[in-house]
């Protein structure tokens, strides 16, 4: 949206584009109005304007295409490929559909030095990575990425406070950054310790009660241990390997979780299972029966799995969705027409029993503390 405004020094701070008129040869000075929301938005605008690149450059450079489309964060490309070659054929078409526009990549990283080599240092997220030492990392999303070792890890500094407040609590939890949820058990955990304080009913500057501040003190004096731990990128995933996923749904008094687990197994019955994400809310204050937040758990395991298979290009040979509740298993086993809306939520897909101690949601819907979570095998 723009609008035609007169050169003079109270517009020299707004942002303008000079236009020459074609006929008559003169320049217009327009001002860009950012809009917050709706189509004109700056967001939708950069979104907007990748995807129509992708339409305009698909049959020349397919792979770019599909990487446009489907790999894009606002200005974030994060793509892969299966083999180097493929790589390879995929960052050149990208370079050159992007220059096409007069859009030129910074910033690159990968696991393989070959899809570097290419670049000048000033060209790299990190000069570093030509070498591949061990420190050499990035931080694409907020979410830092070992390239040598290929994994992600989180690097948070210690939350040292001699008196806590509520306003400092909720500004450390604010700060806990984790879109994925591989930390989903520790962030509910610090959100149940969040949702003790507003029971205490103090103000935003006041210290927390002796009992609340024990619990929180012992939580942020075990916090840096989420240094430790470490996700691996690739889930052992090959074309022609068969592919499961695995979703779990649970509940306490306090919180209900899902998670989703993918299980890759190759032709010569070499099997790898990984963790892929996870989410975690806590329980109202409303008072809630357990079958009743059991069935949110399973409500939010279900919209998980409906966002990871809308979101992963790939076919998946079978998906299992395994919950402890044989309450919520029978009401799903109900014929769908007596389903109310929130139960048709859940999913039409095959709900299965899972023990208790076999479930791993058990993890995030009672939380844990970073020293717990570090040592889990899950």
């Amino acid at each position: 949206m723009y609008r035609q405004v007169r050169v003079d020094s109270k517009h020299s701070p707004l942002q303008r584009i000079l236009c020459r008129n074609s006929t008559t040869k003169q320049v217009l000075d327009y001002e860009l109005q950012t809009v917050t929301f709706g189509v004109n938005c700056a967001p939708y605008l950069a979104i907007r304007t990748l995807l129509q690149l992708a339409d305009d450059t698909e049959s020349e450079f397919p792979l770019a295409a599909h990487i446009l489309r489907k790999c894009m964060y606002v200005d974030d490309v994060l793509a892969g490929a299966h083999d180097i070659e493929t790589a390879l054929a995929a960052r050149d078409q990208l370079i050159r559909a992007l220059s096409s526009a007069k859009f030129e990549l910074r910033k690159w990283t990968a696991n393989n030095r070959a899809i570097l080599d290419r670049f000048p240092p000033e060209h790299l997220v990190d000069a570093q990575l030509l070498s591949f030492v061990e420190a050499s990392s990035s931080k694409p999303l907020g979410i830092r990425w070992n390239a040598r070792l290929d994994c992600f890890f989180f690097e948070v500094s210690p939350i040292v406070n001699k008196h806590f407040t509520k306003r400092e609590v909720l500004s450390a939890i604010a700060k806990l950054f984790d879109p994925v949820g591989w930390l989903a058990p520790v962030i509910v955990r610090a959100k149940m310790i969040m949702q003790k304080i507003w029971l205490d009913n103090i103000g935003w500057d006041d210290q927390l009660l002796a009992a609340t501040e024990a619990e929180w003190r012992s939580f942020v004096e075990t916090y840096q241990h989420v240094n430790s731990i470490r996700i691996p990128r690739w889930v052992q995933y090959v074309p022609g390997f068969s592919v499961e996923l695995h979703v779990f749904s649970d509940a306490s008094e306090k919180a209900y979780a899902g998670v989703v687990y993918i299980r890759v197994e190759s032709p010569d019955g070499k099997i790898f299972v990984n963790l892929l994400s996870c989410k975690t809310k806590v329980a109202p204050l409303k008072s809630i029966s357990l079958p009743r937040l059991e069935l949110c758990g399973a409500v939010l395991a279900s919209d998980l799995l409906k966002t990871i298979v809308r979101e992963i290009d790939l076919q998946f040979n079978q998906i299992y969705c395994l919950t402890d509740s044989t309450i919520v298993l029978a009401w799903l086993k109900r014929t769908p027409s007596t389903w109310t809306t929130f139960v048709e939520n859940v999913g039409n897909h095959n709900w299965y029993h899972v023990k208790s101690e076999d479930n791993p949601a058990d993890l995030g819907s009672r939380g844990l503390s970073p020293i717990e979570l570090s040592a889990s095998p899950l």
